[in-house]
């Protein structure tokens, strides 16, 4: 009978000890739940921030692309008009004279 006292005691040291830890866990989350409030918002700004700067940068891009077509079609036009399809223009640049073409 004494023995199972004794297993009953040690039993209960131990419960009283995992009590103890959930509350200092407990306690620790409490402090720490104001910070998580406080940070959240800042998260979220932080996120609509880098959307709105993504989507601005995808219609820049968008932007160039067309600028950039329309460039090379000009190009293309200019080439037409100016010495005909063996002009030589192309998306590097103009061809290089293989002609005696001395500055003035």
């Amino acid at each position: 009978m004494a023995s199972n006292l004794h297993e009953i005691a040690r039993k209960n040291r131990e419960v009283d000890e995992l009590v103890g830890e959930i509350s200092r866990a407990a306690a620790e989350q409490n402090r720490s739940l104001p910070q998580i409030h406080e940070a959240l918002p800042h998260m979220d700004a932080s996120v609509k921030s880098s959307a709105t700067d993504a989507h601005e940068g995808a219609g820049v891009a968008r932007e160039l692309a067309q600028e950039s077509a329309a460039i090379e079609a000009d190009g293309h036009s200019l080439d037409q008009v100016v010495g005909g399809s063996e002009s030589g223009f192309n998306s590097t640049g103009p061809r290089q004279s293989s002609g005696n073409h001395t500055p003035h």
